[in-house]
């Protein structure tokens, strides 16, 4: 494959966990989208499928016959960061988006897209912008304790580790391979050890709504990531903790397709 071929390809890893009520229609519609935003045959939709205990399963199947650029995988029970693993080491492009069913956003993937070559690590953030933020009170209030718990255990500048990320593989390979945590932790240390190798890393606000209650208890849930965040924070204490940057943009930036502006810079030392 050539350079401008390799440039021009998309690989989308979703993992999916008891979704038959919505997986039909937003795969549909996410791959409108991929049609428009890349080229038609330019794309691979890879579904995860999370240790599913509902019809997640027949869906997929049916998905794959209908596409063939859309790819199922199984695994047998639920580990959201084993299935992003699973996912980018299956990946055939080297450009790939991670993201959940209720997270996509088409301006997020439109920008990202375009500004493809100029980061390592676009990252969506729900949080950036609280004006665009439909959460339920709780979940806001939590949120906000788990990334202080990033702050202080991370030393970390942005908002939101979990979001939405167009990864460049070629640039992150090494990173890739070093990544190692399950859950939810995945996506801290892939961001954690992205800033700490001084990759260029943006931050882009996201509108998000909940399409669903939360399926598990939520404060026992921050409370277990705020126990597996300070192991992660002891199994990372040697990477070199330098002065780390990144940058962030406004959702109207984002839904204009306009580019990063030099004064809009997070940093910390």
């Amino acid at each position: 494959m050539t350079f401008a071929q390799k440039q021009s390809r998309l690989s989308v890893v979703i993992p999916v966990y008891n979704e038959e009520r919505y997986l039909e229609a937003r795969v549909g519609h996410f791959i409108t989208v991929l049609d428009a935003v890349t080229c038609p045959g330019h794309w691979e939709i890879r579904l995860i499928n999370n240790g599913s205990a509902d019809n997640t399963a027949v869906i997929i199947d049916s998905l794959s016959a209908r596409w063939p650029s859309v790819i199922g995988h199984a695994l047998p029970s639920p580990n959201y960061g084993l299935a992003i693993r699973h996912g980018v080491a299956r990946a055939n492009h080297n450009f790939i988006y991670i993201v959940d069913l209720d997270q996509w956003d088409d301006a997020f993937i439109q920008w990202a897209w375009r500004y493809r070559q100029s980061y390592d690590l676009i990252v969506s953030s729900k949080r950036a912008d609280p004006s665009i933020n439909r959460q339920s009170r709780l979940r806001f209030v939590l949120s906000w304790g788990l990334n202080a718990a990033l702050q202080l255990l991370f030393a970390f500048p942005g908002s939101d580790t979990h979001g939405q990320k167009l990864l460049n593989r070629e640039s992150l390979a090494q990173i890739l391979a070093q990544t190692k945590a399950d859950r939810g932790q995945y996506d801290v240390e892939l961001v954690v050890r992205t800033l700490r190798a001084s990759k260029s890393i943006i931050e882009l606000p996201v509108p998000y709504e909940e399409m669903r209650p939360a399926r598990n208890a939520l404060v026992k849930k921050v409370l277990w990531n705020t126990w597996a965040l300070s192991k992660l924070a002891w199994r990372l204490r040697s990477l070199k903790s330098q002065s780390v940057q990144l940058r962030r943009i406004s959702r109207s930036d984002v839904e204009n397709g306009r580019g990063f502006a030099d004064d809009n810079v997070l940093s910390t030392d």
